[in-house]
């Protein structure tokens, strides 16, 4: 990279090294960019849910089959994204000037926690973690957290699922506790159950497009017929010295808390996007839209792989990264942005 002033500057730099930054790091990786990773790994903050070193794994051998490790800077956070001029740089322990950022930030990892108009965790007497907390546990510090305790899940989508399911096979044996559930919005699942109380009351459909639709894994209700994993549906719960409470006065007794209760992507991207465009990720109608999922008309010279989620998440990486890398190779963005600007109500997002 050529020094220019007090940058170091480089055509392209993409923010996060898992799966949508490896993606789109292959594609462009002619264009010498810069991956900048916040931790010391590739996708270091992945979640640790069934087949975390298997995904670790084959990120490492991917990076090595394709020589992409030496455009990697780990331990390297992005702060803050200043647009200047026709010219992005980007503000770290050090500064770097590119004029294509590529966030791949994705959805993860800022936690999503609702705030109960009641009493809250401060005044539990167990303990509370959000999921994101759990994930960073080691295999023995997890185990050691769930076995012989009893664990209260709040949610139910794919996190809450599978550390239900965790907790379960934790506590095999006379002496283990059974998880509990706590489930305020039901949502799809494959295979369903309805046999448990837990069909919903939206179509299946809006699961589906929305990407709220879990596989449930193989064991999961075999351990709700042994009684290890329970349900408690409820619209509000709260907290108590004991565990839970909920509205229809019935309580919960519990030793640990989890709540998987999502995540909330946009955080990450308005603590680094410029103030005059952080305001569009605010949009009426759920997520921000792209052109191809990968631009926004009006953010100039910015690109978002792994935003917008899909069925198959690494299959889309891969097919807008080839998209973006033929729009970078062809220097055609800055005539596409032009374009979207002018009339961007026609535009199938």
């Amino acid at each position: 990279m050529a020094k220019q002033n007090h940058l170091l500057v480089s055509k392209i730099g993409i923010i996060g090294a898992g799966v949508s930054g490896l993606a789109a790091l292959k594609q462009l990786s002619h264009q010498s960019p810069v991956v900048f990773e916040a931790s010391d790994s590739l996708e270091g903050d992945d979640p640790s849910f069934p087949s975390h070193t298997e995904i670790l794994d084959y990120l490492n051998s991917y990076a090595e089959r394709f020589d992409l490790f030496k455009y990697v800077r780990l331990n390297s956070k992005v702060v803050e994204v200043r647009f200047i001029g026709d010219r992005e740089t980007a503000d770290f322990s050090g500064n770097y000037g590119s004029l294509l950022p590529v966030s791949r930030s994705g959805r993860w990892p800022c936690k999503a926690i609702n705030q109960t108009p009641f009493r809250g965790p401060e005044i539990f007497e167990g303990q509370v973690l959000h999921s994101l907390d759990y994930c960073k546990l080691d295999k023995e510090a997890a185990s050691q957290l769930l076995k012989g305790k009893k664990v209260a899940v709040v949610g139910f989508k794919k996190s809450a699922i599978d550390l239900a399911l965790e907790c379960a096979e934790a506590n095999q044996g006379p002496d283990g506790q059974p998880c509990t559930m706590v489930v305020r919005t039901l949502h799809w699942t494959v295979p369903h159950y309805w046999k448990y109380g837990l069909k919903p009351d939206h179509p299946f459909i809006e699961d589906y497009a929305s990407c709220q639709m879990a596989i449930m894994p193989e064991n999961f209700f075999p351990e709700v017929d042994k009684g290890k994993i329970q349900f408690k549906r409820t619209s509000k719960f709260w907290f108590s010295r004991e565990g839970l409470e909920f509205e229809d006065n019935t309580k919960l007794k519990a030793d640990v808390v989890i709540l998987a209760t999502g995540y909330d992507g946009k955080k990450k991207l308005k603590n680094i996007l410029p103030k005059p465009f952080y305001s569009l990720l605010e949009y009426p109608y759920g997520v921000m839209p792209l052109y191809r999922g990968t631009i926004h008309p009006l953010i100039p010279n910015m690109a978002f792989v792994g935003y917008i989620e899909s069925v198959a998440n690494l299959h889309t990486a891969e097919l807008r990264s080839m998209w973006l890398a033929r729009l970078v190779d062809n220097n055609l963005s800055s005539q596409l942005w032009k374009s979207l600007t002018k009339c961007p109500r026609r535009l199938k997002l």
